[in-house]
């Protein structure tokens, strides 16, 4: 049978009675190697590992499910698989890793995430202490100070002028009302 090699993904043959169904196949090449291949800390077969700048490695097929697992979830933030490692990965990393449809799940999730905490700070949301930092970020933010953007949830602030803004991400919005811009006149 055609089956690859777990570390190099060269094709291997194997004969059907020496070919163990849950064994890691290697090819010849990769078995000279000294020292064993590296173990995917997910599905513990040897790999040609993806490093994360922990001192873990994961074969890109584990750690693309794992991730895409963890955006399915609602996750906005997302840290190596391994238990106890908080190391967040690196959106390089996710850009080559993810399928496209998880990279826009991702960003919806870091979106609400801003969105929501960015309505707390205009709400004046309880804060934990008085001496937090965000009180001066909450007062400054309800004094009439700044608007949530409507398509990236990020607080603007409006200096002077009309109340037409376009938010560095482009989005064209009121400023007294918070609703895409339409060219109406709020009062």
């Amino acid at each position: 049978t055609r089956q690859s090699c777990h570390v190099c993904r060269r094709a291997v043959w194997k004969d059907a009675e020496h070919a163990e169904a849950n064994r890691a196949v290697l090819c010849a090449a990769c078995c000279k190697h000294s020292e064993p291949p590296p173990i995917c800390g997910i599905c513990f077969d040897p790999c040609r590992p993806v490093h994360l700048g922990c001192r873990h490695s994961f074969c890109e097929d584990c750690l693309r499910t794992t991730a895409t697992v963890a955006i399915e979830e609602g996750r906005s933030v997302l840290s190596c698989p391994e238990p106890g490692c908080s190391r967040t990965l690196a959106e390089p990393l996710l850009r080559t890793l993810l399928p496209e449809a998880a990279a826009r799940r991702l960003l919806e999730n870091q979106n609400a995430r801003t969105r929501d905490w960015s309505r707390s700070i205009l709400e004046g949301a309880a804060l934990a202490r008085p001496d937090a930092p965000e009180v001066r970020l909450v007062a400054w933010a309800r004094g009439g100070h700044a608007q949530l953007c409507p398509r990236c949830y990020v607080l603007v602030e409006k200096s002077d002028g009309c109340h037409h803004i376009q938010c560095p991400c482009g989005q064209h919005f009121c400023f007294a009302c918070g609703k895409e811009w339409d060219g109406h006149q709020c009062l």
